[in-house]
């Protein structure tokens, strides 16, 4: 499996604005380090920053408050307008979880 090294993985601007920044690193590292491949790293990526695009949406500009709900809004709206595969149900609940465990 080709895995992605932290240091070369690009994460997009929207991500790196996020004040939540080291929650999706970390959730990067973990899937890094338990050798995830690189296809999977970047769905993980792409869904991190939908959720946030998406939050921010629902917060009028202001990404920086995640309420536990939002993450079962957030995959109840995907997975009724575009479908959502079980990886990237699996990725945001990782998310949800490094967010509480901060």
């Amino acid at each position: 499996m080709t895995t992605l090294p932290m240091e070369n993985t690009i994460l997009p601007q929207l991500i790196n604005d996020w004040p939540h920044l080291d929650c999706a690193r970390s959730v990067i590292t973990l899937m890094i380090d338990q050798r995830y491949s690189a296809k999977s790293i970047r769905s993980t990526i792409l869904t991190i920053s939908a959720f946030v695009e998406w939050n921010k949406d629902c917060r009028n500009g202001n990404p920086a408050l995640v309420l536990y709900d939002d993450i079962d809004r957030f995959i109840e709206c995907r997975a009724a307008a575009a479908g959502l595969r079980h990886g990237e149900r699996r990725s945001i609940q990782r998310l949800r979880a490094k967010l509480i465990e901060t």
